[in-house]
């Protein structure tokens, strides 16, 4: 299981990666590069939420989780019904245990 460290960590890399390079790649699978660059502040947000201390909900770790690991998701594929701000704000919001979106 990754820590919220490991998954900040992961987001991280995404988003240097993709200011780095004209192909981007995460652990060898690539990225929607200009979905993650349009979305930098948002993926800094869940970065840094994800490092604060306190609890936080694990419904909002696993849509992390899943955000970094499912290659058919928004960060990996630019073809993705979903939208990268909104998956990543979605999981800032419901990272809160109470489910507002407010910084705890």
């Amino acid at each position: 299981m990754q820590s919220r460290r490991d998954l900040a960590s992961g987001l991280q890399r995404a988003l240097a990666a993709a200011i780095a390079s004209g192909y981007a790649r995460l652990a060898g699978a690539p990225l929607a590069r200009d979905g993650v660059l349009a979305s930098a502040a948002e993926i800094g947000e869940l970065s840094r939420r994800l490092l604060a201390d306190g609890p936080v909900s694990v419904r909002g770790v696993a849509e992390t989780r899943l955000l970094l690991t499912n290659g058919a998701g928004p960060l990996h594929n630019r073809r993705s019904q979903e939208r990268l701000a909104a998956t990543v704000r979605r999981a800032i919001r419901d990272l809160d245990i109470d489910g507002s979106g407010s910084a705890a």
